[in-house]
């Protein structure tokens, strides 16, 4: 069971078929889409480089992250705040989910620099040998997989995650519960 509240309990079976490629396959099963599937944006083509994805509902990194963490922190951050489901609730998944993928990155960086295999030369001559840094890099990014899916930020997932009614801010919602019965 998931401990994030913005994704139901797992699934058995095969993963949902994203809601794109259903709307693009015509729907052919006829059950309704969830209205409250989360829709990022779309990334124009010639967008990338360098871009500024701060949202203001974001609350700024916190100030134990690196720079490279931090950077993580506002590129997903402001993904899962424009998605809306991002809660207060979930700042602590967002932290550990941006030092993961800062340090993925940190660890693919330098397997593209030094190689994935390293020679050592034994008794019986050389061999090769892979690099602690690769089978480090494979387990840092199951872990990162995971949690991006705990988000809805891979295609598959983002059927299971509804988004947060509200303004867009972080927590604040304008919408109250007892709206819904007391008008």
């Amino acid at each position: 069971m998931s401990t994030l509240s913005l994704v139901r309990p797992s699934r058995r079976g095969r993963p949902p078929k994203p809601t794109a490629t259903k709307i693009k396959e015509g729907n052919r099963g006829r059950r309704p889409l969830d209205p409250l599937e989360p829709k990022p944006a779309a990334i124009e083509a010639g967008e990338g480089g360098d871009r500024s994805p701060r949202s203001p509902s974001l609350p700024p990194a916190p100030g134990r992250l690196d720079e490279g963490a931090a950077r993580v922190w506002e590129e997903l951050g402001a993904v899962v705040v424009g998605m809306k489901v991002m809660t207060e609730a979930d700042l602590a998944a967002l932290e550990l989910l941006a030092r993961a993928e800062a340090w993925r990155r940190e660890l693919e960086d330098d397997l593209q620099e030094n190689g994935r295999f390293v020679t050592v030369q034994t008794r019986n001559g050389e061999v090769r040998r892979r690099r602690p840094e690769a089978a480090e890099a494979e387990k840092v990014t199951a872990q990162v997989s995971n949690m991006l899916r705990e988000f809805g930020l891979t295609p598959a997932s983002r059927p299971k995650v509804q988004m947060v009614p509200g303004k867009g801010k972080v927590g604040r919602g304008e919408e109250d519960e007892g709206d819904n019965y007391f008008g």
